[in-house]
């Protein structure tokens, strides 16, 4: 699947649109116009040492600093909020396991080293519509698990990515859903 058209989540608790860029091809929400993909073009561009050094200048601190700013998040399996938060020792520590993920990927490959099995998940819908009935009118695919690793992916030079697509089962006969993912593989489409 294009790694473009995969759409970071929404988190409307956290308002923090204003960090992403609508991207000339793959248009809104999409992975290539977040924080999370240009800090995985710096690391590629300027490696460990400059991202260690200097990732307190980047708009990826500043998009985890707005979310401790914020304070609190929606706990997804209850719809209670929880607090949140994100000091500057995590967000290094966080630096720290993208760069991680970077290198494996770019030593191993995509779901080779320390990322085998880890293989990114996607919604069809999402999840804050599914389960909260929140309306969000961006296309498919939200992204579930692995906004790292696209990010590295893209900043590596890849255009494709394979993934599962989870979608929420519903009871049988009605259009209830349950707090139930079933998945299906994707290598360019869906499966």
């Amino acid at each position: 699947m294009p790694i473009g058209s995969l759409r970071v989540q929404h988190r409307s608790e956290w308002q923090f649109d204003h960090f992403l860029r609508d991207h000339p091809e793959f248009g809104p929400r999409s992975i290539l116009g977040s924080p999370i993909f240009d800090m995985a073009e710096l690391i590629a561009r300027r490696g460990r040492k400059w991202a260690l050094k200097n990732f307190m200048d980047t708009s990826y601190y500043a998009f985890f600093c707005h979310f401790d700013m914020i304070g609190s998040a929606v706990d997804w399996k209850n719809g209670t909020t929880a607090p949140v938060s994100y000091d500057d020792d995590l967000i290094a520590q966080k630096v720290m396991k993208f760069i991680a993920t970077f290198e494996s990927i770019q030593n191993h490959g995509y779901l080779g080293g320390e990322e085998s099995g880890a293989i990114v998940l996607a919604l069809e819908t999402p999840f804050e519509t599914l389960k909260f009935g929140i309306p969000h009118t961006t296309p498919p695919y939200e992204i579930w698990s692995g906004h790292h690793r696209l990010a590295c992916l893209a900043a590596l030079g890849e255009q494709d990515a394979k993934l599962v697509i989870l979608t929420l089962a519903e009871e049988p006969g009605t259009s209830k859903p349950l707090d139930k993912l079933e998945s299906t593989t994707s290598n360019a489409t869906r499966a």
